[in-house]
Parts: structure tokens; sequence; C-alpha cells
């Protein structure tokens, strides 16, 4: 969706010369419709992942309820 291109040659910027910091050119953002096909599968990973802890916490109340009764 989005690429990040790194710039070494912004870390030759002098912050007092030029009253920016360090990082304010080190990277290039722009939007990229067709990387958001490439992440898809990260994406999925992550929120299979959320889902799992989601359960693992449920299911881990459910059981302290049980057993606590």
């Amino acid at each position: 969706m989005f690429d990040l291109h790194f710039s070494p040659e912004a870390f030759v910027d002098v912050p007092s010369l030029t009253g920016k910091g360090l990082l304010n050119n080190a990277f290039d953002l722009h939007f990229s419709p067709e990387a958001f096909v490439d992440i898809l599968p990260l994406l999925g990973k992550g929120l299979l992942g959320v889902f799992v802890v989601i359960c693992a916490i449920w299911a881990l109340v459910a059981l302290l309820n049980k057993i606590a009764k």
C-alpha cells in the first residue's frame, strides 16, 4: 500500500544549519494501490493472530469462571 524508500543522503543534513532534524527527509512515503494486494497475506496473519489471542483470553476467563464456581 505504501512504498518506503530509504534515502541515505538525508543523514548528511546538519540540523543546526537547516533547522530540520536528521530524519525529516530520510523516508519517502507515497501511496501505491497495487501494493495492497501484496500486503494482504501479512494483514491476514495479523488479524488471525489477534483473533487467536482474543480466543485464548476468552477461554482462560471461561476456565477461571468454571473453576471459581
